[in-house]
């Protein structure tokens, strides 16, 4: 299994008292199964929905899902 790209949602809760949108995105593979995540930064919503996106491109896709700390080294070493 191979990780393909992701997707990312910008959710409002739309309440008055609402101090951030929830960003939501779903991790893709090759034999279709999907993980579901959130991230949010108060308000920089699409930056980080564009870096995600990026990342993913860069270090993620061709990769396997399963191999969660090496990914994190990857990402924290560059």
């Amino acid at each position: 299994m191979k990780i393909t790209g992701i997707k990312t949602n910008i959710f409002s809760s739309q309440h008055r008292n609402a101090k951030r949108n929830w960003l939501v995105l779903r991790l893709q593979t090759d034999e279709g199964i999907e993980g579901i995540g959130e991230a949010s930064m108060l308000s920089y919503d699409p930056l980080v929905a564009s870096l995600l996106e990026a990342w993913t491109d860069h270090y993620l896709v061709g990769k396997d899902p399963m191999a969660h700390e090496l990914h994190w080294m990857r990402m924290h070493q560059d």
